[in-house]
């Protein structure tokens, strides 16, 4: 990549304009890549194909498939030269601005916006398909790294293979867009891999509870583990130290009581024994990963708010899984609390199938969380 100054200085949102620059990262991926191929054909037009260049050091775009998403924009490849590999050419587009002096104004703003627009994402890319390799190698959670997108500005901005600012809000917006697939062609939210490190503590101590929980079934002199030893397990086994008053906070999130409590009654964890995963709630995740069954299900926002008593936010249940969580996503089941909570962030889902009367399972579940938390999930707004 070329580090010049005056290159870089041609790409800063200053020199497009904030607000333009802004609209364009949050063009659809379909209409994106149009602007794209409408562009091409102007400057075929007007100054030639000289004008038209590819980002360096990138592998060519995978074949095209019919079917293909617009919003899958690459496959990562972490055992690669190069952590990742585009679908489409389109995203490969850097056009030569250094020889477009008689460009139209409108045109020449807008291979500014797609060069800035592209770099961007293919920096993204490749900072993060090499700092969580080991996770897109392996798919285990656990073994995501820290990389809050803050961090990933900052790397952009100091990494010199790329000309461009890194800035969070800026990708904060892109991430929102665009999407890839795993080396196992799993299609992957890319705020996934941007977890907080308290995000990864509270998947660590869910982790260290759900191993209590099956060694608990199983040994009849079971001791719940305290605070203290759980914070000490984390450290032991995924290398983070965690605070005891953090665990506390965490644990008390994922409805499970202290360990004295837990000696006496089995609480929220134990009363969701058998769910599914915590998952992305995208139309296209529910597709894929929510049975067409009977069960119960629950939706999670991603933090915890100052007055939240834990990331549930409702509790419910259905004939039809799929069917019923999509029905929310598409804002027609009459919950506006959910309604608002799915247009403010990114929610996750979990699923339990359920053979049996599930209404009564639901009903079983809801009362253990009421029993945790002293209330009902905020976006329940009745007793099942």
């Amino acid at each position: 990549m070329s580090d010049s100054t005056d290159f870089r200085s041609r790409l800063q949102p200053k020199h497009i304009g904030h607000i333009v620059t802004t609209r364009f990262l949050e063009l659809p991926p379909k209409r994106f890549v149009e602007a794209v191929r409408h562009t091409d054909a102007q400057l075929a037009r007007v100054s030639g194909p000289d004008l038209l260049g590819h980002i360096p050091g990138l592998l060519p775009p995978l074949e095209e498939r019919p079917s293909s998403r617009w919003d899958v924009a690459a496959r990562f490849r972490p055992d690669g030269p190069v952590p990742f590999q585009v679908l489409r050419r389109e995203y490969l587009r850097l056009y030569r601005l250094q020889g477009a002096r008689s460009t139209p104004e409108e045109l020449l703003r807008r291979m500014r916006l797609v060069n800035y627009r592209n770099l961007l994402t293919a920096a993204i890319f490749d900072h993060l398909g090499s700092r969580q390799a080991d996770f897109l190698r392996t798919g285990h959670r656990l073994r995501r790294l820290a990389f809050p997108q803050a961090r990933l500005a900052e790397a952009i901005e100091a990494d010199p293979r790329w000309p461009i600012a890194g800035d969070p809000g800026r990708i904060s917006r892109l991430l929102k867009r665009i999407q890839a697939l795993s080396p196992r062609d799993q299609i992957l939210d890319l705020r996934e891999l941007c977890p907080k490190p308290r995000d990864l503590t509270r998947e660590y101590v869910a982790a260290i509870l759900r191993r209590e929980l099956a060694e608990g079934l199983n040994d009849p002199n079971w001791r719940p583990w305290p605070d203290r030893e759980i914070a000490e397990m984390v450290a032991d086994l995924f290398g983070q130290t965690p605070l005891t008053r953090t665990v506390a906070d965490i644990r008390r999130e994922l409805g499970v009581p202290s360990s004295h409590e837990r000696r006496h009654q089995p609480g929220y964890l134990a009363a969701t024994r058998g769910f599914t995963v915590a998952l992305p709630f995208t139309s296209g995740t529910v597709r894929r990963r929510a049975p067409e069954t009977a069960g119960v299900y629950e939706i999670q926002k991603t933090s915890v708010g100052e007055r939240d008593c834990c990331r549930v936010i409702y509790i419910g249940s259905a004939r039809n899984l799929r069917k019923r969580l999509l029905d929310h996503i598409w804002r027609v089941s009459g919950n506006p609390c959910l309604n608002l909570h799915l247009d403010r962030s990114l929610l996750h889902f979990r699923v339990l199938h359920w053979n049996g009367n599930c209404r009564a399972q639901e009903r079983r579940i809801y009362r253990a969380f009421a029993q945790s938390f002293g209330s009902q999930p905020v976006c329940n707004r009745m007793s099942p």
